[in-house]
């Protein structure tokens, strides 16, 4: 699985074996803790211990959203 950011204990990716997800997304890892956010910053499922780590998460993959639709779609092959 791609990691695209990293910054300490927080890392995001985008699952390569997923099927049936046709909302582009990804995961956030923070510890023991993840969540699924989508390429608009809507959180799918689960959540960060840390709600600052996940703040940053969001507003990380909404900055990044159009590299990110790119490479779920090439990941995904749609």
């Amino acid at each position: 699985m791609p990691t695209y950011y990293r910054n300490g204990s927080l890392w995001i990716e985008i699952r390569t074996k997923e099927k049936s997800h046709p909302i582009p997304h990804v995961h956030a890892h923070f510890g023991d803790s993840s969540v699924s956010i989508s390429l608009t910053g809507s959180i799918l499922a689960g959540s960060l211990s840390n709600s600052k780590k996940q703040e940053e998460a969001v507003a990380w993959v909404i900055d990044n959203s159009e590299f990110l639709e790119k490479e779920w779609r090439r990941i995904h092959s749609v």
